[in-house]
């Protein structure tokens, strides 16, 4: 008994002051207020709110001002654009049917053309890949309603009008050419189009339609669509 008293003793001693304390009073049935269970308290923060003045306050444009803004704003509307545009348009229109005046103004300028082209590829050397580009071109000019017909003949690097009735040279094909080639002018008084056709081969051609204009610059093709290409 002395012995596991001494053992007691001895543990005792080992622990603390406020061990001590703390076991002396559970078993007194007290607490010692140095050794407390924390307790988890919930602390609400007061919300504060900053005092708001009239000066502060922004005020949202009412229905009526924010349509006006709106509106001040808006792009131009489809019809206004139609508007501008068909402005413009109507400003390059030509008098239809054609004026036997700008028959004629639109007449030398195809025919110009039809020759520089014409005189570029009779003078044109060839090669073996692709062969010789023709050697004699054609042109026909027409005028759907006015029954009027020519022909003329591009040879050496000159042009000559011929019958319409003279038949062609004969052609010898020579790769993707043919020794004669041919371009159609045919003018349409009415719809105001005008329809180029260049064949310079079997495998070497296309046609074009073009809307007759007239601007600053005269009677001249405007835009202009792809009929056919070989």
């Amino acid at each position: 008994m002395k012995k596991e008293a001494d053992t007691l003793r001895k543990v005792i001693c080992g622990l603390s002051m406020a061990t001590v304390l703390a076991l002396a009073g559970c078993a007194s049935g007290k607490k010692d207020p140095a050794v407390t269970t924390e307790e988890t308290k919930t602390v609400v923060e007061p919300i504060t709110i900053a005092p708001t003045t009239l000066e502060q306050l922004t005020i949202a444009p009412t229905t009526e001002e924010a349509t006006t803004e709106i509106k001040s704003t808006e792009a131009p509307t489809t019809e206004e654009k139609q508007d501008t545009s068909d402005s413009s348009e109507s400003d390059n229109k030509i008098q239809l049917p054609l004026t036997d005046a700008a028959k004629q103004e639109l007449k030398e300028l195809l025919l110009r053309d039809a020759e520089e082209e014409c005189i570029g590829i009779t003078t044109a050397k060839g090669d073996e890949t692709y062969g010789t580009p023709p050697r004699v071109m054609y042109i026909t000019y027409t005028e759907v309603y006015s029954n009027v017909t020519e022909k003329y003949k591009v040879k050496a690097g000159k042009m000559e009008q011929v019958d319409p009735e003279e038949p062609k040279e004969e052609s010898v094909r020579s790769g993707m050419y043919s020794s004669v080639g041919s371009i159609s002018i045919k003018v349409d008084e009415k719809k105001g189009e005008v329809s180029l056709s260049y064949v310079y081969g079997p495998l070497y051609g296309a046609g074009y339609t073009y809307e007759i204009v007239e601007d600053e610059e005269g009677v001249h093709p405007g835009a202009g669509k792809m009929d056919w290409i070989s």
